[in-house]
């Protein structure tokens, strides 16, 4: 078994797809625009034969500027959804290339993939606070079949953040968590940007992860351990009677006043 990698979005989800415990892959299939110059009758043909023509499918970017260590281009290319005839995917694919610019190297990919039908959670999820590159594992995520509402901010986002006990009361929330974990365990020490979505038969779905690009030193569990220790002995001393204060204990809040 080939070792999971970090490249564009169609490499990485090829290296993960017969890797992961804790998410399923999606079926891809992936060509470059010399591929589609080429011959692009025998790209349509090839790719319904392995989806099948009447499936619903999601023409996606993978280029190489989009996914690196160095630069985020999330959401710069664009993706078509929901595509289903033949002529509409040709015109998806070259909305796609088009996207790229002029001058594009036509070693550059294109991605298809089936749709999701009836997601009923999907989201975003980071391994370290995206703000501040704390040792934070922030989830956000929206209930409804909207796979893209959290990435284009148009579907209400609930968030989930913890540090190291994971254990929740919402399964969804705790099977996000594994992920995350076993993503970490496969790309130690870098910070990831993981998209993800629930089927309505509960499996999850990892769409995406790439590196999440923080201008900040990264915590690590140590460091951040040693600081919430301080924080809590910082506070239990304060809240102790106080000769010159009233009552037993201090109540801390936020502009109590």
């Amino acid at each position: 078994m080939k070792k999971p990698i970090l490249s564009t979005k169609a490499k990485t989800l090829s290296s993960l797809s017969n890797t992961l415990k804790n998410a399923e892959v999606l079926p891809l299939f992936c060509f470059s625009i010399k591929d589609w110059s080429k011959n692009n009758k025998s790209v349509i043909e090839k790719i319904n034969s392995y989806f099948g023509k009447n499936v619903s499918k999601i023409v996606r970017s993978s280029s190489t500027k989009e996914d690196n260590s160095s630069l985020s281009l999330a959401g710069y290319f664009t993706s078509e959804t929901n595509i289903i005839t033949n002529e509409d995917l040709v015109k998806a694919i070259e909305n796609v290339i088009i996207s790229y610019g002029k001058n594009v190297d036509s070693s550059e990919e294109v991605l298809v993939q089936p749709m999701l039908k009836n997601s009923r959670m999907s989201g975003v999820a980071f391994n370290h606070d995206p703000s501040t590159g704390s040792a934070y594992k922030v989830i956000n995520y929206t209930i409804g079949s909207n796979t893209a509402g959290v990435t284009s901010g148009t579907a209400k986002t609930k968030t989930f953040v913890y540090f190291e006990n994971k254990k929740n009361s919402d399964q969804d929330i705790n099977k996000v968590a594994n992920l995350i974990e076993e993503l970490e365990n496969l790309f130690p020490k870098i910070p990831l940007d993981i998209e993800f979505a629930f089927s309505d038969k509960n499996k999850l779905y990892l769409f995406q992860v790439r590196p999440l690009i923080i201008n900040k030193p990264l915590g690590d569990q140590e460091t951040h351990n040693s600081l919430l220790e301080n924080i809590k002995n910082k506070i239990s001393l304060g809240q102790k009677e106080h000769p010159f204060l009233l009552g037993k204990t201090t109540l801390y809040g936020v502009m109590p006043d």
